[in-house]
């Protein structure tokens, strides 16, 4: 599966899990260590912005096979509920 299919397959699958009202985007993150990454935020119906979430980092451990799409999905879905306990797992 290429990048731009994961993108794809996750963005279906995040508005099946949560809804189709939440809005998705996909950012670049700029780090102060000169780091960049793209990364996706999942806005509520409050437009409340929530984290932008490392997706490079999910498609490396996906591509890996170390997490499944269901997993990664779960998780994206999760900690836009506000639970971002497991956060920490794909931060660069």
């Amino acid at each position: 599966m290429t990048y731009k299919e994961f993108k794809t397959r996750i963005e279906q699958e995040i508005r099946t899990i949560l809804g189709e009202e939440r809005e998705i985007k996909y950012q670049t993150v700029h780090k102060l260590n000169g780091i960049s990454y793209e990364g996706i935020s999942i806005s509520d119906e409050k437009e409340r912005v929530l984290p932008i979430f490392p997706l490079e980092t999910c498609y490396q451990e996906y591509s890996k096979g170390n997490i499944c799409m269901d997993e990664i999905c779960r998780r994206l879905a999760s900690w836009s509920k506000d639970d971002v306990s497991e956060l920490d797992r794909f931060v660069l």
